[in-house]
Parts: structure tokens; C-alpha cells; sequence
């Protein structure tokens, strides 16, 4: 998007930020004024499936994850109905190049979706290694990309815990 202030770092110039809704209708992903933004807060998920107060990356165990979660604006952890939940993969691409919780600030102001919790998942984890030179957008500094392939081979067990999890802490829904 020409007119984004925040233009994708490292990405091919000739490339465009937009997101397909409306119909495939290529909506931008631009800032709009006055528009009540939501919170991102940054959280430990342990490899026990507990959430905990986020911690350096260099302080992860194998196995635990740092995790975003997008609150909309007004979040009530007491909702009735309580909130739609959604999980995003690459959880790091999403906010960073696609400002993905800028397009939620803006989808849920225009009443495009309901207010929703997204919880935005790194598919790595543990604490970076400075033996992987990583492969910039998909994979930083730090982490392999055999590493994400392993991390998104649909772990059930990964999925239920989170999903669980989430339910309670966050106050969302449960379907």
C-alpha cells in the first residue's frame, strides 16, 4: 500500500500489502483515522500449555513459545456473549508485515466482523541459535525453517491445550 506510513522492512518494493475481503475485493491495510485500536500483550506459552507473563526470547526452554494476543478496543473479559477466538499462524509475519491487527481495529470498526481475541503463535520455539542464519520473511535470524515445517505438523495435542486454555483465560467463546 503506497500511502501505508509503516512500509514491510526487506520485502521486494514491487510488492503491495493488501488483504482480499469484500468478494476478493483487495482492501488496504492502512490506518484509519480515529479508529479505537485494540491492545496486543505478549505472553509465555510453556510447553506444559500454560500461559505466563512473557519473558526474553533468549530465556525460552525448548519447546515454549512467545505468543501475542490482540484484544479488540473495549476488551470485557466478562463479555455476554463472550468473544469469537482466533489462532494465527506465523504469528510474527502477521503483525509486522501485514499489521494484522490494524486490519482487525479497522474490520471491527466498519462492523465488517465482531470483536474478536487473536492470538498470534510463532511457529518457533525455544531460544534462538545463533547457528541458523534464519530466511527472512519466513523464518528470523536464530530459527530454522525445518524447525517451522516440525512446529506446523498439526500437533493435536499443541491445538487442544491452546484452544483450551484460551477459553478460560481470555473469556472467548468455546465454538
Amino acid at each position: 500500500d503506497d500511502l501505508n506510513i509503516r512500509q514491510a522492512k526487506g520485502q521486494n518494493p514491487l510488492q503491495k500489502c493488501y488483504i482480499a475481503l469484500k468478494n476478493g475485493v483487495q482492501q488496504p491495510v492502512n490506518k484509519i483515522p480515529g479508529v479505537p485500536e485494540g491492545k496486543l500483550e505478549k505472553f509465555l506459552y510453556t510447553k506444559e500449555g500454560e500461559i505466563k507473563k512473557a519473558i526474553g526470547e533468549n530465556e525460552l526452554q525448548p519447546r515454549d513459545r512467545l505468543i501475542t494476543v490482540y484484544l479488540p478496543p473495549g476488551y470485557d473479559e466478562n463479555r455476554k456473549p463472550p468473544y469469537n477466538f482466533q489462532v494465527t499462524l506465523d504469528g510474527g509475519q502477521y503483525l509486522e508485515t501485514m499489521q494484522m491487527n490494524t486490519i482487525l481495529d479497522n474490520l471491527i470498526a466498519e462492523n465488517e466482523i465482531e470483536p474478536v481475541v487473536n492470538v498470534f503463535i510463532s511457529p518457533y520455539t525455544g531460544p534462538p541459535n545463533s547457528n541458523f542464519p534464519g530466511m527472512l520473511p519466513v523464518a528470523p535470524p536464530g530459527y530454522s525453517l525445518e524447525m517451522r515445517f516440525k512446529e506446523y505438523a498439526c500437533d493435536p495435542d499443541f491445538a487442544k491445550k491452546l484452544s483450551t486454555l484460551c477459553t478460560s483465560f481470555f473469556g472467548i467463546s468455546k465454538t
